[in-house]
Formats: C-alpha cells, structure tokens, sequence
C-alpha cells in the first residue's frame, strides 16, 4: 500500500535530480499539485534536512541530509564488499573490536565494526552519528582537511563535552589535529565514552570518494599505551592493504557486488 503523502514528499525530492534549484510555484507546476499541498509537503521536507531554502531568492534546493545519506550508501557499498573481511582478520589478530567510520561535516558515523564480547557494555554501533573531535577515528579525519575548512566546521571556540577527558576547546583541538597528522594515527583516550580507548588510522585512496577511518577499540583495562603501541602495526598493515586493493580497481569491484 502507498501513502500519498510519502510518495508526493519522494516526488518533490526526484524533482531535484533535474533542477538544481525550484521555488514552490515551480514544484506546484510540476507535481500538478496545489502550491498549499505543495508548501505542506516541502515545510515538513525542510524540517528534516532534505530540503533547504536560500534566504535571499527564497528558493530550495536539496538539504545536506541527502548527501549524508548517499556517502552512507556509498560507504557501505565499500564497508560490506571490501573492508569487513580486512576488519575481521584484524579483530582476530588482536582480539579487540575494530571499527570503520566516514566523516560528515563535524560528525562521525559509524559504518561496521566487529565487536568482541568485552565491547558490549558501549553504546557505540552501526549508523551512530557522534562528533568527531571526541573520537579517534573523527579526529585521524580531521587532521586531513585544511585550516579554512577546520575553521568553517568550528566557528566557536568551545566544543560540546561528552566525558571530561574531551577536547573542549578548539585551539587544543586544532593542536592536537596537527600532531596526529604528523603521527598518522589518533587515540581517543575515554573522550567519546567512559572506560572506552581507541586508536585509528585514515583510509586514503583515490578511487574512494568518501572519508574513512578504521580503528581498534576496547576497555580501557585492555586499550594500555602498551598494547596500543603493539596494535600499531596491524592497523597500519590493514590500512594499507585496503587502500591498495581500493586502488586497483576494487571498489569499482565492489560497486558491482
């Protein structure tokens, strides 16, 4: 059974794969609706992200929603054809929940993990949007982009706290940023979740056109500098091999899946 209002909302949306921006008068016309039906529909639309209206010619244009949602399409395209196998032979090597994540503007969401026995205490799983300067794989993300655009993500200098060991200012974080760059990998030392440590990599290639991280995750009774120091290794190793295999061709291998 389909609900007309869902499927005019769907409607609206594919409107937008022809035309970049539409006015209400224009959505009306061609949906041959009323522009009152029409406006309903494209207010609750603009509620959710999906649309978004230019303030000066009052026009909409699709919300930065929809492109989430695409990355997230994408990202699992590659997390489930290409990466899990990679996260499933790390998990085992070192007996600890691995993760993949993709940034989205200031946030992380979490695509796939292989979680241990020890890691079901957290709230961390797949599809949880968290911000990514508490995390280790945001923060690893955000160490690539530029000064410009760290500063259009952080435009204020106190940040949302969510344990006390968080960043909560934007000069350390942008300083921290700066050493995990040098360091190629970030730790999150309980800054997302008590009792919860973390190291991460990026996952750079070229074919790939989404951010992502991997990490290895775990109790802090486990996550020691020690036995970070010795995941290192593995975490590199992994990484590499998935953006070799992504730059031979394997993502479009695995967009064929």
């Amino acid at each position: 059974m389909t609900i007309q209002s869902v499927a005019r909302a769907c409607a609206i949306l594919k409107l937008f794969q022809q035309h970049e921006k539409l006015s209400i008068a224009k959505m009306s016309q061609f949906m041959g609706l009323s522009k009152t039906t029409v406006h309903g529909l494209v207010k609750t639309l603009e509620a959710e992200k999906l649309l978004q209206q230019d303030e000066k010619s009052r026009l909409y244009s699709l919300g930065h929603v929809n492109y989430e949602l695409g990355m997230l399409y994408q990202s699992r395209i590659v997390t489930h054809a290409v990466v899990l196998p990679w996260m499933k032979k790390l998990s085992e090597q070192v007996e600890e929940t691995v993760q993949l994540a993709t940034l989205t503007d200031h946030d992380v969401i979490y695509l796939s993990r292989v979680t241990t026995q020890d890691f079901y205490g957290f709230s961390i799983a797949e599809g949880l949007r968290m911000p990514a300067h508490c995390t280790s794989t945001g923060k690893c993300m955000l160490s690539s982009l530029s000064r410009e655009r760290l500063l259009e993500l952080y435009p204020r200098e106190e940040l949302p706290t969510r344990t006390a060991h968080t960043i909560p200012t934007r000069s350390r974080l942008f300083a921290a940023l700066e050493q995990i760059a040098r360091a190629g990998y970030a730790i999150d030392d309980e800054e997302a979740e008590p009792e919860l440590r973390g190291v991460a990599v990026p996952i750079i290639a070229a074919a790939s056109k989404v951010p992502l991280a991997i990490c290895i995750s775990g109790t802090v009774r486990h996550m020691t500098d020690a036995r970070i120091e010795q995941y290192l290794p593995a975490l590199q190793q992994t990484k590499e091999e998935i953006v070799k295999f992504l730059g031979t061709g394997g993502l479009h291998a695995a967009a064929m899946y």
